[in-house]
């Protein structure tokens, strides 16, 4: 009995042993699995990398800016007189206030109206004349070289509404609404004045005042035309010889 009670406190002592070894308190495992290594000194913080500026347009070139200048029309090589067109602003390329010498549709003959001056040469004797042959148009020059009227003489050489020589007043006035007749005392014609910018187109229409004077089939119609500076040329020519480029 003695022999029992001795070793119980062995046992036991034994049994506390073993507890003890394998039930040790849990602890948290200090490095996870998947997590880094702590280091000594802390992770830098991330960066953001600067956006670059957006790329700036170069400024917009207005529409013209790209555009060749349009060349100036007095200076425009000779054309074809089919293509021609009497406006309020000249002939083609003759255009009023500008130097006739920058048209191929005249040149300067220094003795064109040979007879006028005594002497051969004479400023007097020299007109601008007509490249094309024919009397297909005259020009009044001024003493500084620039047109001043240009004045048709065929039927073909026509307004851009289709308006020439030959044409009835009623045609005039449906093609050219803006035209308007200039009263006159005198002078064998009636004048229509058709208004631009710069220069003006007069139709002279054969009227009656002189009765018997023009044949029944010309009363009414365009027996001259041609286009003057703003303001000048409001007259009748016809039955005189002051037309554009006369030697009188």
């Amino acid at each position: 009995m003695t022999s029992r009670v001795a070793r119980l406190p062995l046992l036991l002592a034994a049994a506390t042993a073993l507890l003890l070894a394998g039930c040790a308190p849990f602890l948290p495992d200090p490095f996870p699995t998947g997590s880094p290594a702590p280091s000594s000194s802390p992770p830098p913080s991330a960066t953001a990398t600067p956006t670059p500026p957006p790329a700036t347009a170069g400024p917009t070139p207005s529409p013209d800016s790209s555009e060749e200048p349009q060349p100036d029309p007095s200076s425009a090589a000779k054309p074809d007189l089919a293509d021609v067109r009497l406006t309020t602003e000249g002939l083609g390329s003759l255009r009023i206030g500008r130097p006739a010498s920058a048209s191929g549709m005249v040149a300067y003959d220094p003795d064109f109206c040979d007879g006028v001056a005594d002497d051969p040469g004479d400023p007097a004797n020299g007109r601008w004349v007509s490249t094309y042959g024919g009397d297909t148009f005259g020009v009044s020059v001024t003493a500084e070289g620039l047109v001043s009227s240009v004045g048709v003489r065929q039927a073909d050489l026509r307004t851009p509404r289709d308006i020439g020589m030959g044409s009835t007043l009623e045609e005039v006035r449906a093609a050219h609404p803006d035209a308007v007749q200039v009263p006159l005392t005198e002078g064998l014609t009636d004048v229509w004045v058709l208004r631009g910018p710069s220069g003006q187109t007069v139709f002279e229409v054969a009227a009656d005042s002189s009765p018997g004077y023009f044949p029944p089939a010309v009363l009414g119609t365009v027996v001259t035309l041609r286009t003057s500076e703003l303001g000048t040329g409001e007259r009748s020519i016809w039955g005189s010889d002051g037309g554009e480029g006369s030697c009188l």
